[in-house]
C-alpha cells in the first residue's frame, strides 16, 4: 500500500473559502453551489450537530439572504439558531451571529420591525 492511500484531503476547508470568494467576485450562484455540497458533505462525515456543521449551515443561510432567495434562508436560519441555542446556548457568540443573521433575512422582507431583543428571539424561531 503506498503512502498517504485511503487517506482524503481536507477539502472542506478550501471549498468553503471558494465559495466565500466566488460570492465577492459576483458568482454567486457558484459560492451557493459550493457551500450547498460543503454542507452536505460535512452532514454526512461529521453529523448535524457537530460545530463545523452547523457553522456551515449559518453560512448557507445568510448566503441564501444575500442572494435574495429569502425564503430559504430564513428557514435554514431558524434551523441552525434553534441548533445553536440547543447546543452552545442563547448567549454564544455563535448564536448571536446566527441570531443577527436571520434578522437581517427578516428585516429585508419587511417580517420584523425595530422590537426590543426578548420580542425577536421569541419571534425568530416561531414563523413570523
Amino acid at each position: 500500500m503506498r503512502a498517504g492511500a485511503g487517506l482524503r484531503a481536507p477539502r472542506h476547508p478550501t471549498r468553503g473559502n471558494l465559495a466565500s470568494a466566488c460570492k465577492e467576485l459576483g458568482l454567486v450562484d457558484r459560492g451557493i453551489a459550493l457551500r450547498e455540497r460543503t454542507l452536505a458533505d460535512r452532514e454526512r462525515e461529521l453529523g448535524t450537530d457537530h460545530h463545523t456543521t452547523v457553522t456551515t449551515r449559518s453560512n448557507l443561510a445568510l448566503d441564501y439572504i444575500e442572494a435574495g432567495r429569502f425564503d430559504e434562508g430564513i428557514a435554514l436560519g431558524r434551523q441552525t439558531l434553534a441548533e445553536r441555542e440547543r447546543i452552545l446556548g442563547p448567549d454564544h457568540p455563535d448564536t448571536l451571529t446566527t441570531r443577527s443573521n436571520l434578522e437581517l433575512g427578516l428585516s429585508r422582507t419587511g417580517r420584523i420591525t425595530r422590537r426590543s431583543r426578548w420580542e425577536r428571539r421569541s419571534s425568530l424561531i416561531a414563523n413570523v
